[in-house]
């Protein structure tokens, strides 16, 4: 199992990618970005995510299953972290298991491939824009800006609340967030994630993502 970095400039924020082989550690950053330059708001980030929260990701560091894109990546711990100051209120989470691509016609290929998005890959981790309201509430969400990436809003239950005085946003695993890829593999190598797979689940799935 090996792991190689790969740095892309992607509308003038470079990003660090890891890729590495089926169901390591790895996460890949290019379907995510989070906010631009300006106003800033401090959140702390309560992550939920656990290795127990999709059993077949054997390999994935429990360290860095939640990555913050703001508008760079940085690898988010477990339990209550922060504060992380958010420009203009906006920034992307992507959970760093591997997904089958948001809708099933988008699963035509596995691999790497141009797309309108950038690169699409596919699996792919998780991804997800979220813009924050008055009130230290989630005013709205939208898919990643790179890639096909299952939204990180269905495969997890994401929320902000005040809590003894900091706001708050909860990330925690819901009944979507087991149904990643058989064996939690990736496209870089071959194995279970071969043609054909396409929309199969690991075991412990028990209700597939819409």
């Amino acid at each position: 199992m090996r792991a190689r970095m790969i740095s892309i400039l992607a509308l003038g924020v470079v990003l660090g990618i890891s890729l590495g082989a089926c169901g390591s550690d790895q996460s890949d950053p290019t379907n995510q970005l989070g906010a631009t330059q300006g106003s800033a708001n401090d959140i702390f980030i309560e992550n939920q995510i656990t290795k127990d929260s999709a059993p077949a990701c054997i390999y994935a560091d429990p360290e860095k299953l939640v990555s913050l894109f703001n508008p760079n990546q940085q690898t988010i711990a477990p339990g209550k972290t922060g504060p992380y100051s958010i420009s203009n209120g906006e920034f992307g989470l992507q959970i760093n298991f591997w997904y089958w691509a948001q809708t099933p016609d988008m699963n035509h290929a596995i691999g790497t491939w141009s797309c309108p998005q950038g690169q699409c890959n596919n699996p792919d981790n998780s991804g997800g824009q979220f813009t924050m309201g008055d009130g230290c509430t989630i005013a709205s969400t939208s898919p990643p800006v790179f890639g096909v990436g299952k939204e990180t809003y269905v495969i997890a239950d994401v929320s902000a609340a005040m809590q003894d005085g900091d706001c708050v946003v909860t990330i925690k695993p819901n009944q979507y967030t087991a149904c990643v890829t058989p064996a939690c593999c990736d496209f870089f190598a071959p194995g279970e994630c071969s043609e054909g797979t396409q929309g199969t689940y690991a075991a412990g799935c028990t209700t597939p993502p819409p």
